[in-house]
Formats: structure tokens, sequence, C-alpha cells
């Protein structure tokens, strides 16, 4: 049988690139309104008369559950994110904004700095690597905030940006100042970053539901959890799990071995969303993840694998929507699929072997990393085929509209390039035109790569028309609570 060429995984599996039609409707709002509400910080950074900006972690409460800089993925993706909108929006370098605070102030050692006066002084006295010619400088301003989801308004996040300076320490604790708030439209890439897991089964895709519908229909399911209802809806699956995420099951191996991927559940006040969570793996051991089609219904269906934000595919740090895609037809189910680390190239013809690292190799290296080290993700998408919902004027100017990323940062960015030359590359890499404590990541058992890759067979491309996102897992691993 002839072989395709699909990352040497399987012979029947390939990648599907992004078609020029891809629908991106309802994803990306977070962006979006970061973006929009950009302004009063700029302007409260100007009346501060700040020199250098750093953004540390933001917390994410989920429901009635306390906030937590671990809850959610997008606890750690935030920091970049804020970054990379004060950057694009300057019109010059008219104030410095550093890179990956948390990843520096771990690196120095710097401890509870909302609780300790000798950590909070720590913070204010290391330097951090100014974003585009990474001179040192010591920073005089952080941000930080928080991103709340609650029953009471599923429709929308709200997102509140906090800031400090060396003057906020106060009665043994620092005490934030609110800059800006704002409710940012509930997606599902939104629900998936604030690590809820969800599964729409294809009933969904009928032409006669909305993009819009989904989002809703996910958003339903992913409450109904929080507040500890059991009741079924058509449109959706009972729940999302590693077994099932939309018609597939997912396991991770450590030298062969099949891992329990544990099930993390609260609490006395209801039945919450579940969470899952992996355990370390020991530096030097041999990682693999699997996959497998179980849905037997028609149609191919589509994989974005990620591993600290970055999918297995040439290390893509796009929105899910734009990543290109694993592709399962019919004939793969039941039929396990293997993946042993991030394939790079054009042609994905260099393999480069998940890896555990230890904990000093790992220190320091968060940018490298991605910006969701400690979290595997999982998104699954389905065609709606050729034939699309009849839409409202503003629902279609909605669906057409090109979706909005902040996330991305520029490859291979030298030391001392220029602030312009920087920016621009920061916009082309989002697609785009001018216009508690730190957390610590336990470094035992952080997933990275090996230094060198090994051969693998190049890949074909195959289309998913009109795709659209039916199901999403999150795994925590190697990071305390």
């Amino acid at each position: 049988m002839k072989r395709n060429r699909c990352f040497g995984i399987a012979t029947t599996l390939a990648l599907a690139f992004l078609s020029s039609n891809i629908s991106t409707a309802w994803a990306g709002q977070l962006d979006r309104e970061l973006i929009k509400n950009t302004g009063p910080i700029l302007e409260y950074l100007s009346k501060h008369k700040v020199v250098n900006v750093g953004v540390l972690p933001f917390v994410v409460k989920k429901g009635s559950r306390e906030a937590s800089f671990v809850a959610a993925p997008l606890a750690l993706s935030m920091p970049t994110r804020l970054e990379n909108t004060l950057i694009m929006a300057l019109e010059e370098d008219s104030f410095g904004i550093v890179r990956d605070s948390a990843g520096t102030a771990n690196k120095a050692k710097v401890g509870d700095y909302l609780g300790k006066k000798a950590d909070f002084d720590k913070l204010f006295a290391t330097k951090y690597d100014r974003a585009w010619d990474r001179v040192p400088v010591r920073v005089d301003c952080f941000l930080t905030g928080r991103v709340e989801y609650s029953p009471k308004n599923p429709a929308k996040s709200k997102v509140i940006i906090e800031a400090f300076d060396r003057t906020s320490w106060k009665d043994g604790k620092v005490v934030l100042k609110t800059v800006d708030e704002f409710d940012v439209p509930i997606d599902r890439t939104l629900l998936a970053e604030q690590g809820y897991n969800f599964a729409l089964s294809r009933s969904a895709l009928s032409p006669k539901v909305k993009p819009s519908d989904r989002t809703k229909l996910a958003s339903r399911l992913v409450m109904r959890r929080e507040v500890g209802s059991t009741v079924s809806e058509e449109g959706v699956n009972d729940t999302a799990t590693p077994d099932d995420i939309a018609g597939f099951a997912f396991e991770v191996r450590y030298d062969g071995k099949k891992q329990e991927i544990k099930l993390i559940q609260s609490t006395k006040d209801g039945q919450k969303a579940p969470e899952y969570e992996l355990p370390s793996a020991p530096p030097g051991t041999k990682i693999t993840m699997h996959l497998k089609r179980t849905d037997a219904d028609e149609g191919a269906l589509g994989i974005v694998l990620k591993v600290n934000g970055l999918s297995t595919c040439d290390k893509e740090d796009a929105d899910s929507y734009l990543c290109r895609r694993w592709i399962f037809g019919p004939e793969m189910v039941g039929k396990p699929d293997t993946y042993k680390g991030f394939y790079m190239g054009a042609d994905a013809s260099q393999l480069f072997l998940f890896e555990a690292m230890g904990k000093e190799e790992a220190k320091g290296l968060n940018n490298k990393l991605g910006a969701r080290t400690g979290w595997i993700d999982i998104d699954v998408f389905a065609s709606q085929g050729e034939k699309k919902p009849k839409l409202a004027k503003a629902e279609l100017e909605e669906s057409e509209a090109p979706l909005v990323m902040t996330r991305s940062v520029p490859r291979n960015a030298k030391k001392g390039t220029k602030f312009e030359d920087y920016q621009k590359a920061l916009f082309t890499a989002n697609r785009q035109h001018r216009v508690e404590s730190l957390v610590r990541m336990k470094a035992l058992g952080i997933v990275y790569h090996a230094v060198a890759p090994v051969p693998s067979s190049p890949i074909s491309e195959t289309t998913l028309p009109n795709p659209e996102h039916i199901g999403h897992l999150s795994i925590r691993y190697g990071s305390g609570k």
C-alpha cells in the first residue's frame, strides 16, 4: 500500500492546511477586546511616568471557586498577549516592555512578592529583558489581573487589569490598583482557555445550527457542570473526558507505560466542571502521546494537539482555528495513532522527540517552552460541509471577519533588534497589520524536546471544509496547585 506522507504516524493520516474559506466565527474575542482596551492601560502608564513595564500571570476565577494562577491555561498566556498588545499599540518605543517577567523572577528566586516584603523588593531589584532588543532593565510598574467566568453571566467573561509599583506595599501586603475592566463575549476558544472541557455532538453541525448557537451549546454544557446539573441536552455530549473528546480517545505513555490522567473534581457546593491532571515524568523519560478516533460517523475529523501551547505541527502558537490539523477519516476508527514530539519544517520532515526536562534545564525557558507551560490541549474540529446556515447581516459580517490574534511572538528575534523592526515582526507573527504568588512551574517533568531532530516522513495535504470547533480537553501536568 502506498504510504501517505503524514509525519510518519499512520498510513492514512494527513495534515490539513488552512484554506481561504476557514470559518473563524465567534473566535478570538478576548484578543479583540484586549486591543480595544489598550488605551486606558497606555494612559495609566503615561500618567504614572512609567519607564519600563512588566506583565505577571493573571488569576482565573471559575464559577464559585477561588481565583487561581493554575486553574486554566489562560493564566499563563495572558502576560504574553498583554505584552504583545502594548507593543503593537505603541507609535514608538516611548517606554520599555519586558518579556516573561515571571520566568525571569522565578530564575532569580523571587518568592511570594504579594505577601512578603523581601520578595516584593527583590521583584523590583531584578533586571528583565526588554522585548525587542533584550537590554536588561529594571521594571518600575507591573501589570497583572483577573479573568472571571460565572454561571450568573454565561455569555461573557470579565477581565480586570491591575497594576502595582514600588509604592504599592501597604500594611504588610501589595495593594493592587484597577487600571481597566471590560467584558469579553464568550466563544469556544475562550471556554477552552479558561480550562473548560466540552464536546458537541454531530447534530450540532446541522446547517440549521449557527456558529453562535454552537457556542451557546458549549457554554450551557460548561455551566450545567459548574452548578452540578446532570440534565442532558440535544446537541451536546454528556461529558468530555480523555476517553471521549468529541469522538477521540487520548492517552500519554512514559517509557511505554500508560499514565493515569487523574480526574480532579470538587467540592462541597456542587459538582464542578471536571479538570484533569497528568503526573510529572522524571528527566530522561521517553514520552509518547496517542490519539484514537472512536466516532464511527461519516466524514473526516481534525485534531490540533498542543503541548505548552505549541502545536505538534511546527510548534505553531496561533489559535487552533488557524493551526494545521491532523485529519482522521472514517477508516481510522479504532486505530491508535502515535505522536512522538514536535514535527518541524514546511514538510514536517524533522521530528524533535518529546523529552522530560530536569529542574535546572528548565529554568528560564518559559518563552521557548510556550506561553501555556504545563498544559496539554486537544482541539477537535469537524466539517460542517459545503452548505452554510443562513445568517443575519451582523452575524455574516462577524463570521467573515479575520481572526484577531495577540498570542504569537516573533521567531528568531535577535538581540539588539530595533523597536520598529520588532513591532513589524510582531504584527506579522499575529497575522495583523498596524491599525497568589508567582506561578512556579515545577520544572521536573516539563515536556520539551530533544536538541537534535531525527528524520521523519514529509506530510501530505488535505482539507476540512468549513471546520467547526466541536471538542476541547485541557490536561495540566508538571505544575503545582
